[in-house]
C-alpha cells in the first residue's frame, strides 16, 4: 500500500537525518508534468534522471547544508525520486483543519493542500518537531509518530 510505503520511507529519512536535519516534504505524483510546481534551483532540471536510493538521497538533501533542502521533492508512484526542490503552488482548501496540538507550519499546510491537487497520489512531511505526517485528498492519513 502506498501510504504504508511512504510512511516507512519518511520515518527512515527522519532517522537518518541527524543533528542538522532540516525536514523534508515529498509529493507522490502519477505524472509530475501536470503539477503546479517550479524548480527552486536553477541548476536542476525537472526531467533530469536521478539515480540512487530514495531513502539515502532524501536524507542527504534534507540536511541544512544541502542546496536542495528547501521545497518539495517529487516521487513516482514506486517512490523513486523524480525531481528535487520544487515549489508547489497548491490552492488553499477552504475549511481545512491546519495543525493540531503538535503544530504544523508552512510545509505541513502545503502538503495538506497539495495532496488535493489532481495527479497527486499522496504527500508527506517529516520534521524533528512533529514527526511524520502523510496526506491524501486534502486530509491527514497517518497519525504522528
Amino acid at each position: 500500500m502506498l501510504i504504508a510505503r511512504l510512511r516507512a520511507l519518511l520515518v527512515g529519512v527522519l532517522e537518518l537525518g541527524g543533528a542538522d536535519f532540516a525536514g523534508v516534504g515529498v509529493i507522490v505524483a502519477s505524472d509530475s508534468g501536470i503539477l503546479p510546481i517550479a524548480s527552486l534551483r536553477t541548476d536542476y532540471a525537472l526531467t533530469r534522471s536521478i539515480d540512487g536510493s530514495a531513502l539515502e538521497m532524501l536524507a542527504a538533501v534534507s540536511r541544512s547544508d544541502s542546496l536542495y533542502h528547501d521545497g518539495f521533492h517529487i516521487l513516482s508512484p514506486d517512490l523513486h525520486v523524480v525531481a528535487l526542490s520544487q515549489y508547489l503552488a497548491a490552492p488553499i482548501i477552504q475549511g481545512a483543519v491546519l495543525g493540531d496540538s503538535r503544530g504544523g507550519g508552512a510545509r505541513y499546510a502545503a502538503a495538506l493542500f497539495g495532496s488535493a491537487v489532481p495527479g497527486v497520489l499522496a504527500t508527506g512531511v517529516a520534521t524533528s518537531t512533529y514527526g511524520v505526517a502523510i496526506f491524501q485528498s486534502g486530509a491527514e492519513m497517518e497519525p504522528n509518530l
